[in-house]
């Protein structure tokens, strides 16, 4: 079976947890710079102001507990989840351009100190990478620190000193004349602050084994692990109408001692639909109304059982067989068929409740080629994936159940893209872009803000690298 849209998609029909969380119009992702100098043009000015964040009086965080003794007892993989839904909350809560109609409340001091705390301290899977993600996004959004300053301190910055040295490097990487055009856009900032996390040093308090570090022990703990992904653009949210794209660009660095192909293997087999719920970590989190049973959501190939002979649009119902061949994660295949169960917890201090979805997607993984900024072309591998439609060659209604935060009136009547991976020789790229609409206008266009679809989104480095 044909995939019918052509764009290409983070991995995930559930990408669509939609949302009444905020309103506006994202106008500033309109001019995302696509490339980044590799040598500064200039030395770094202290006049570049983007616009600013306005200030705000906001209860003093509670100070920390001492270093990170106690952060990390019990931590659970929802405590984690949680800790981003609620930083991508609070980042959201500064948007100048957003109303939030009262649906997306400012989380308690109490609760932001204990996320920050959670992403300073934590050492498991995932960690660096979700540590470097929060300081980018606090920078992008308030550059001039009208209110982000005591959080990245909470962070593991030493103090205000420590913060401005940092900026100071940045812009002095990127070049202070190509910064001072770009700096209005927050999204643009943040990417730039990540390139620098990935490729320079590592978040404050993370200090490598084999290097003195930058910053020194600080607050928190040694860190032998660096990023694996660095972005290679700025993420990407639009709003149609009538649909909301979703996207990004990373790469992973080559292990040298590793052949080449065999490295785009592992990355090909990671990003694989196949391999969501294994490498994707925002795809299993705990289900709170089945606390002790296996997990309710997940993503595999199934057989199709369910069209009708006579033509008429068919209905999938559970249960689902395996297809009648296997196929390996990162190879080409397809035409398939796959069945994705996906549950959604609900952003912390939203008034919306969880979320979960199961859907029919079509995929198809082939070889393809990619064109690099040289102008040489390469091999590359491309996935694509479209929600089943009646009235097409599916002949399926895909979207077969599922409950947004009380609303099981909503459908999902468009949900397609797809993922790229490719070598330049030196790093493993990955780009993954979506399209989804919903049967509700006005969700569509609020969808875009969704704290939890942004954190989705910004996972694809961590996709990439199955940390």
């Amino acid at each position: 079976m044909p995939s019918r849209v052509s764009r290409r998609g983070l991995p995930s029909a559930a990408l669509a947890l939609v949302a009444l969380v905020a309103c506006g119009d994202d106008r500033r992702n309109d001019t995302i710079a696509r490339t980044t100098p590799t040598a500064p043009l200039a030395a770094p000015a202290a006049t570049i102001i983007p616009p600013a964040v306005p200030a705000a009086t906001l209860p003093p965080l509670p100070p920390p507990s001492g270093g990170c003794d106690g952060v990390l007892v019990g931590l659970t993989e929802r405590d984690r989840v949680s800790a981003m839904l609620i930083m991508q909350t609070v980042v959201l809560t500064w948007d100048p351009d957003v109303t939030h109609s009262g649906l997306l409340e400012v989380p308690p001091a109490a609760a932001i100190a204990k996320s920050l705390d959670i992403l300073r301290c934590d050492t498991g899977p995932r960690a660096v990478s979700r540590h470097a993600r929060g300081v980018a996004k606090f920078l992008g959004m308030d550059w001039q620190l009208a209110r982000a300053r005591p959080y990245l301190i909470r962070l593991g910055f030493a103090d205000s000193e420590a913060i401005d040295d940092f900026k100071a490097r940045v812009v002095g990487q990127i070049g202070a004349p190509f910064f001072a055009v770009h700096a209005h856009n927050p999204l643009w900032v943040e990417y730039v602050v990540m390139r620098r996390l990935a490729t320079a040093e590592l978040p404050p308090g993370r200090v490598a084994a084999v290097t003195p570090g930058l910053f020194g022990p600080a607050v928190a703990h040694a860190q032998s692990a660096t990023l694996c992904w660095q972005p290679e653009e700025p993420w990407q949210f639009n709003y149609g109408p009538p649909w909301v794209q979703v996207g990004g660009h990373v790469s992973v660095l080559i292990n040298p001692a590793m052949p080449r192909n065999v490295e785009q293997q592992r990355v090909q087999a990671n990003v694989d639909p196949q391999q969501w719920n294994v490498c994707g970590g925002y795809w299993s989190p705990p289900d709170p109304s089945n606390p002790t049973g296996p997990p309710l959501d997940g993503a595999s190939l199934v057989k199709q059982t369910w069209r009708e002979s006579d033509g008429h649009c068919g209905h999938p119902h559970e249960p689902f067989s395996p297809p009648d061949v296997a196929h390996n994660p990162g190879s080409t295949y397809g035409p398939e068929y796959l069945f994705e169960h996906f549950f959604v917890p609900a952003a912390p201090y939203s008034k919306l409740g969880d979320a979960w979805f199961k859907n029919i997607l079509s995929i198809e993984a082939r070889a393809a080629t990619e064109k690099l900024s040289s102008g040489t072309t390469v091999p590359s591998h491309r996935i694509d994936y479209a929600l089943g439609l009646c009235g097409t060659a599916d002949n399926v209604e895909g979207a077969i159940d599922g409950n947004i935060y009380g609303k099981p009136d909503m459908k999902t009547l468009l949900d397609a893209g797809g993922i790229d991976v490719w070598s330049d020789g030196t790093r493993i790229h990955v780009r993954a872009n979506k399209t989804f609409q919903l049967n509700d206008p006005i969700s569509n266009w609020l969808t875009q803000l969704n704290p939890a679809l942004r954190e989705l989104n910004e996972e694809l480095g961590e996709l990439a690298c199955c940390q």
